[in-house]
């Protein structure tokens, strides 16, 4: 994958973690889609795998109609790790590209 096909998916999961909590399904299921092509584009880089599953939890709390409170705490601080996360993985897709 090139550098500018990794930054279009983390710009994409920027934009849902910018979304409203409870974004429901749809937005899941992109935030899914996108993890498991970077998990296929990058099947040795263990780090990434374990930041995309982190993220994948994140994304479920973020999505689901209530599930910022089961996160156990409000939807400012469950976007920051959102974000976080997502800078993270930018960072190994984007800042890198001897993975490719």
């Amino acid at each position: 994958m090139d550098e500018q096909a990794a930054a279009a998916l983390c710009h994409d999961l920027y934009r849902i973690a910018k979304a409203e909590p409870g974004a429901g399904a749809a937005a899941m299921q992109a935030t899914v889609v996108i993890c498991e092509r970077f998990d296929h584009e990058y099947p040795d880089h263990a780090q990434l795998s374990e930041q995309l599953r982190r993220l994948q939890s994140l994304m479920q709390d973020w999505t689901d109609a209530d599930g910022w409170q089961k996160h156990g705490h409000g939807p400012a601080v469950l976007r920051g790790e959102l974000i976080e996360h997502i800078s993270r993985i930018t960072d190994e897709v984007c800042a890198r590209p001897a993975l490719a």
